[in-house]
């Protein structure tokens, strides 16, 4: 049996025995990529980073808070550099769960990138100002990429400061920030040596497709055309025996 170490699954619909498989892989699997692959629930995200200690990459899509919250410990902390993830909160949730979610951010204290989007549209994004616990954060001293895909009304001057003055090695953010405060905002990034981008263009394509290289690398996405509406069920033999195989 191969061991695996970095799979894509983008927009694979994947067997009912994929999951299963993937788990015999937990001790050598660094990069994991499953953007809109429905097998993977919102539920079945925390159970991944549960269950593998060397995920230095992960791009999954939507995650409810409380999965989140209530989740058992993620065994990655110390490993994972990239972070990808859609979180979701109810439109009636108070402060307190989102500085319990950035209380588990906080301590992926290697983690150089950090990619957050919406999760589902009719619910809430996660707060990221300090009001609501973003100098949890302080721990991230090695982030060098803050990317949301949501609009942070709540993101005012004293929260971008902060961002500033906390994470030394920072060097690009993207989002979607208050239009009031734009201008101020590009010149703060510029004078810090930080790159910024606030337009509507600024969608990372890492969040939809991986380009991670790694041995064993098996991309599944580019057999798939989501445009045209064709579905792939893949089983767990059509992934190969060198791949999958028990």
């Amino acid at each position: 049996m191969q061991d695996l170490k970095s799979l894509n699954v983008f927009s694979c619909e994947v067997g009912s025995r994929f999951l299963e498989a993937l788990y015999h892989h937990s001790q050598t699997l660094t990069c994991l990529a499953a953007t809109h692959c429905k097998a993977l629930t919102p539920s079945l995200v925390p159970k991944i980073l549960a269950s593998f200690p060397h995920l230095e990459s992960l791009y999954v899509g939507c995650v409810l808070d409380e999965d989140i919250i209530d989740g058992l410990p993620w065994v990655c902390e110390h490993s994972l550099k990239e972070l990808c993830i859609g979180i979701s909160f109810p439109l009636d949730d108070d402060a307190e769960y989102h500085q319990q979610v950035l209380q588990r951010i906080s301590r992926l204290t290697n983690l150089k990138e950090l990619l957050l989007d919406c999760g589902r549209r009719t619910e809430k994004s996660l707060d990221l100002s300090l009001d609501n616990g973003l100098d949890q954060l302080v721990t991230l001293k090695q982030l060098e990429k803050l990317v949301f895909y949501f609009h942070a009304e709540t993101l005012g001057v004293r929260d971008v400061e902060w961002m500033i003055n906390s994470w030394k090695n920072l060097k690009e953010v993207k989002g979607y920030f208050r239009q009031d405060i734009k201008e101020e905002l590009v010149s703060m990034f510029t004078a810090a040596g930080i790159k910024f981008n606030c337009e509507d263009k600024c969608r990372d394509p890492r969040f939809c497709r991986s380009f991670l290289s790694a041995e064993s690398f098996i991309n599944l996405g580019d057999q798939l055309s989501p445009t045209t509406g064709v579905r792939a069920y893949i089983e767990i033999i059509q992934l190969g025996a060198a791949a999958l195989g028990q």
